[in-house]
């Protein structure tokens, strides 16, 4: 693994005193700015924390230090791989008694990913852990969803200093919207709101104030802070499509040095094609020691193995069901429990660890 001391910028101190926030600056839209600053509608590049920060009003008067930490090349986030969550958790766990919350600025494209991540990977979290970003940058758009969405972050961040119960969770303030991390998916790739999580309700909303739903949030543990952070990397997600059946594309993928676990994508409920060669391929990949788990491709709902005669089918191959999990905590799920040494991994997927489902 590459250490991330090699690629973050130093600790950036804030000079007011009292106990603060950590921000970790990974780059995305929110940071980002027109190549030529004479032409707005020049193609896009993502700006040094320090651009985004002096363009953010208000931000030194929220009353307490916002030290940063910054990715030395900040990225778009499609560029985010599992090396970069497991520097996110470091730096969290490392300064985890330092501070009285975190956030993290992200590209939307991956952003639920590592909201999904970052949950299983901090475990008996205590403190909150906001992540965000916007859909135009604020470094140089004066008219933008990056400040607010920066500002009340920090505020969630820090609510000892805002009057806030303090949510001790991974979660995602977008858009005026606060979502349980591994429950959010992108929604909208052009309006203010592009978040949402479909199958449980928000944690809170910003209007004119912060409402919080804590009936909604994760208790404090009373256990301290668990950091484990290795993931197995050979998980492949596969969405069910009409004709997958005879396409030879599962076997082509299997033919060779196959992956570790797979996401099914599957329709409805939960059902894939029973073409008969189709489902040997699976069996055959199940019986070689695979994990496969089912998903629904619907944005709302889960899967409910058994409900009809082609998902009671994959009960009987031995595929687990992802209940109503997203796509992305599935995957990151499963990459992060195929990365530990257990002996239940399926009961361990198959049950709530941080919330991320409900059935």
């Amino acid at each position: 693994m590459t250490s991330s001391q090699d690629h973050l910028l130093p600790l950036e101190k804030d000079d007011q005193t009292g106990r603060g926030i950590l921000l970790i600056y990974t780059g995305g839209t929110i940071g980002s700015a027109p190549q030529d600053p004479m032409d707005p509608h020049s193609p896009q590049i993502v700006m040094p924390w320090r651009d985004l920060k002096t363009s953010i009003p208000g931000l030194d008067r929220l009353g307490y230090p916002i030290d940063a930490i910054s990715f030395a090349e900040p990225l778009n986030s499609c560029d985010i791989e599992p090396y970069h969550w497991q520097w996110m958790a470091d730096i969290i766990a490392q300064r985890y008694d330092d501070y009285e919350g975190f956030v993290i600025l992200h590209g939307t494209d991956t952003l639920a990913y590592t909201a999904s991540m970052l949950s299983f990977m901090l475990g008996h979290l205590g403190k909150p852990v906001v992540v965000t970003g916007a859909q135009i940058g604020g470094v140089s758009f004066v008219r933008n969803d990056a400040h607010q969405n920066l500002l009340t972050a920090a505020m969630l961040a820090h609510p000892k200093a805002h009057g806030l119960k303090c949510i001790p969770e991974v979660m995602v303030c977008f858009g005026g919207r606060i979502l349980r991390g591994n429950r959010t998916r992108k929604v909208d790739s052009f309006r203010f709101q592009g978040f949402d999580s479909p199958d449980l309700p928000w944690l809170g909303e910003c209007g004119e104030r912060i409402v919080l739903r804590p009936v909604y949030s994760l208790p404090i543990p009373s256990e301290p802070l668990r950091v484990r952070t290795e993931v197995e990397r050979d998980v492949i997600m596969l969405e069910m499509f009409p004709g997958i059946q005879r396409a030879k594309i599962l076997e082509a993928i299997l033919s060779q040095q196959a992956p570790k676990g797979i996401v099914l994508r599957s329709f409805g409920a939960g059902n894939i094609p029973t073409e008969k060669g189709f489902l040997s391929t699976i069996q055959a990949y199940l019986g070689d020691g695979g994990v496969v788990v089912n998903v629904t491709g619907v944005g709302r709902g889960g899967v409910n193995m058994g409900l009809y005669d082609t998902n009671q089918q994959l009960l009987d191959l031995g595929i687990w069901s992802g209940f109503d999990m997203t796509p992305e905590a599935a995957m990151c799920k499963l990459m992060w429990l195929l990365g530990q040494e257990h002996d239940d991994v399926q009961e361990i997927f198959q049950s709530s660890l941080v919330g991320e489902l409900s059935m």
